[in-house]
């Protein structure tokens, strides 16, 4: 598919995906490609309904770190903290390790103290509330 190649802000990508979309609008691996391209063009709001799509179609594993990026730069910080510590306890090691470091590196920062309120051992996704 040309959507997987290369830069995701051609006008050929985003017209292969947009053509794919409307021949496919129930395929999760459409939705998380456009997902991630609208992320590519900071829109971030838009990247967030394309992924939620995907995730609901039942999206391959791999979506969910882009998932919780996706949710920590819309401000849903403890919805990407509660998703990115549940991927870190699924993960066998090394990957829960880089899970968590991308966490301290990319996400904290983006959701400073907002998101740091909640504790590893929590399994029950965030209400809403926070």
């Amino acid at each position: 598919m040309v959507a997987d190649a290369g830069d995701l802000n051609t006008r050929e990508v985003q017209d292969a995906l947009t053509r794919a979309l409307e021949l496919a609008r129930d395929q999760p691996e459409v939705l998380a490609r456009l997902a991630r391209v609208k992320a590519f063009q900071g829109r971030w709001d838009e990247a967030l309904a394309f992924a939620n799509k995907a995730l609901d179609l039942r999206a391959p594993f791999e979506v969910l770190p882009f998932y919780a990026e996706v949710l920590a730069r819309t401000g849903n910080c403890p919805h990407a903290a509660f998703i990115t510590e549940q991927l870190a306890q699924l993960a066998d090691e090394p990957q829960a390790t880089q899970v968590r470091r991308t966490w301290q590196e990319k996400l904290n920062p983006i959701c400073g103290a907002a998101a740091v309120a909640r504790t590893p051992n929590e399994t029950e996704p965030p209400t809403g509330d926070e």
